[in-house]
C-alpha cells in the first residue's frame, strides 16, 4: 500500500524515525519529542502493543519535568496513559491515572473547562464500563453532557460515545 494512511507499518518507522532525529538534535528529554511519541503511543495502543505503555510514560515523564507536575500538559500525558492501559484492559491503573487527570485538569484549568467534559469523564466512564461498573459510567456520561449542555459538537460526540457503551 503506498497511502501511509492505511500502512501502519510505514507509519510507525517514519515515527520511529523522527523520534530518533529529534532526540538526536534536542535530547533524550525534550519535550519536543512529546507529540511524536503520543502518535506512536496511538498507533501502538491501537493494536495492543505493550510498548504503547513504555513510551506514554516515558512522555509523562517529559512532560513532568519540562512543566512542572501542576501543569495541564501533564493531565494531557496522564490522560494519553490512562487511555493506553485502558486498551491493554489494565484497568485498576487506568482508572487511578484518568481520575489524577481529571482532578489535575480541574485544578488547573477549572471544573467548567470544556475538556473535563469532553474528554476526562468520557474516558472514566469508559473505564467504568469496561469493569461492568455500568451505573457509575452512566452517571459519569450523564454528568460530561450536562457540562456541554452549550456545545452542540462536543456533546454530540460524547453522547455518541455513550451510545457506542449502551449498544456494546
Amino acid at each position: 500500500v503506498n497511502d501511509i494512511e492505511e500502512d501502519a507499518a510505514a507509519a510507525e518507522r517514519l515515527y520511529r524515525r523522527g523520534l530518533e532525529l529529534l532526540t538526536r538534535h534536542y535530547g533524550e528529554g525534550s519535550i519536543r519529542l512529546l507529540h511524536g511519541m503520543n502518535s506512536l503511543v496511538g498507533l501502538l495502543g491501537s493494536r495492543g502493543d505493550t510498548e504503547a505503555e513504555a513510551i506514554a510514560r516515558r512522555a509523562l515523564a517529559i512532560s513532568q519535568s519540562a512543566t512542572g507536575p501542576e501543569h495541564p500538559r501533564v493531565a494531557d500525558q496522564m490522560h494519553k496513559l490512562a487511555s493506553a492501559l485502558t486498551r491493554l484492559r489494565r484497568l485498576a491503573e487506568a482508572e487511578t491515572l484518568a481520575r489524577e487527570s481529571l482532578a489535575l485538569t480541574i485544578r488547573a484549568m477549572g471544573p467548567g473547562h470544556q475538556v473535563v467534559a469532553s474528554s476526562r469523564l468520557p474516558l472514566l466512564a469508559q473505564i467504568f464500563d469496561l469493569q461492568r461498573r455500568h451505573a457509575e459510567a452512566d452517571q459519569t456520561y450523564e454528568a460530561a453532557i450536562a457540562k456541554l449542555a452549550t456545545s452542540a459538537v462536543l456533546n454530540g460526540e460524547v453522547r455518541r460515545q455513550y451510545a457506542l457503551v449502551l449498544l456494546g
